[in-house]
């Protein structure tokens, strides 16, 4: 593993100080400054319930844990509504299939 020590020489070795004025001399790639729009967006499936972190789907399983009550107490009733609601919608087209 590397240690802060090592990573702080790497940065004082290199080209650039921690001021303005040393960025100002940097000159910008024509690919980026050519670039029209970009997004980075980081999706992850803790991004569903928009609570905890990215530990979310370990943590919803841990009793104690404030994923685990938030999961139960908000996510877990929409879910069963909603495969009722999915297999209720689905059993006629089912059959409609099935009958041709």
């Amino acid at each position: 593993m590397i240690s802060l020590e090592e990573i702080d020489q790497v940065i004082q070795s290199g080209p650039f100080e921690p001021t303005w004025d040393s960025l100002s001399h940097q000159v910008c790639p024509d690919w980026y400054r050519d670039a029209k729009f970009g997004m980075f967006i980081h999706w992850g499936v803790y991004s569903v319930p928009a609570f905890g972190s990215e530990w979310y789907s370990r943590n919803m399983y841990i009793q104690g844990n404030p994923c685990y009550d938030y999961h139960r107490e908000r996510l877990e009733a929409k879910l069963v509504l909603v495969t009722r609601i999915s297999f209720l919608f689905l059993q006629p087209i089912n059959l409609i299939r099935h009958l041709g």
